[in-house]
């Protein structure tokens, strides 16, 4: 079993509470993983869409891991589109206005297009312009994807 929303399984009954609370992990707020198993990126993705109640949007580096990127950080936060105010620790919500043709289907979750990915909104283009701006007194720069600064 992989990541699972918790109160989906104790429901259908694929888990006890007792076994929920000895044999596995919260990973984020309702969602949980077997204990004995690490959590791979694909986990971690498959975990925040399912934290949004599968209504986000999968972007960002997590959406270029979907795609087949192989060069992701695993420890990356996952990015989603999501109108959420307070998202858990590793999670970032963004609220993009995303058109049906920049969203797909990828392991039955709702992925921004490779095109979309590939290409950060004007906003983040701007944003990181404005951080790299301000920190070249610093001596380094930041890429669009970067948000490290905010």
């Amino acid at each position: 079993m992989d990541v699972f929303i918790a109160r989906e399984a104790l429901a259908a009954g694929h888990v006890t509470p007792y076994g929920l609370a000895v044999d596995h992990r919260r990973v984020l707020p309702g969602v949980y993983a077997p204990k004995r198993t690490p959590l791979s990126l694909d986990d971690r993705i498959a975990a925040a869409w399912l934290w949004s109640r599968r209504r986000g949007v999968v972007s960002g580096w997590a959406a270029s891991a979907l795609h087949g990127a192989k060069w992701v950080d695993p420890n990356t936060p996952i990015e989603l589109n999501l109108a959420h105010n307070k998202s858990p620790s590793g999670v970032i919500t963004r609220r993009d206005t995303l058109i049906d043709d920049e969203i797909t289907q990828l392991k039955a979750m709702a992925v921004t297009t490779v095109e979309r990915t590939a290409f950060p909104s004007p906003a983040e283009v701007r944003w990181a312009r404005r951080c790299n701006a301000s920190t070249r007194l610093l001596g380094r720069r930041i890429s669009p994807r970067t948000m490290c600064c905010r």
